[in-house]
């Protein structure tokens, strides 16, 4: 058989089919859609995987019920504003087509609480389960981002 103008021996096609089913089919299975609520819902907790706590996050959690429903406590929220600790209950919905959760909040009126209100800036990360969840305050490269995993 000839290819690209030279003489090729019909041995090596053989070998070639099962490297490109292979990668048709990782190809065709590998999904990039967002995970669905039901994958997402679960008990989230500060990940020390990543390098640095930070101190006011470390009794942070996040609660998301499979209903759409939520529980967070001890999360802070970071601005130029000030600084405030998200802890109520509410809903949430996502993921987005951008990965993104928004949490509908309800404070529960503690001391040093934020205001009940809409917070988004919760990014959905990995492709697979476990997924974590990142808590972008302010620049996405600082030190006051948190990260939470699934436990």
């Amino acid at each position: 058989m000839r290819l690209f103008g030279r003489c090729v021996s019909n041995w090596w096609l053989l070998l070639w089919v099962p490297v490109l089913l292979l990668l048709w089919f990782f190809a065709r299975n590998r999904s990039y859609d967002p995970p669905s609520q039901k994958n997402m819902a679960g008990r989230y907790v500060v990940s020390e995987r990543h390098g640095h706590v930070v101190k006011d996050a470390a009794n942070a959690v996040l609660e998301l019920k499979s209903d759409g429903s939520m529980r967070v406590g001890d999360l802070p929220v970071h601005s130029t504003t000030g600084t405030c600790t998200l802890s109520g209950t509410g809903s949430w919905s996502g993921p987005d087509e951008d990965w993104a959760i928004d949490l509908i909040v309800t404070s529960d009126g503690t001391t040093g609480s934020c205001s009940s209100g809409r917070f988004g800036s919760l990014e959905v990360t990995g492709r697979s389960r476990p997924h974590e969840l990142h808590w972008v305050q302010g620049v996405p490269d600082s030190q006051t981002n948190i990260w939470l995993m699934q436990r």
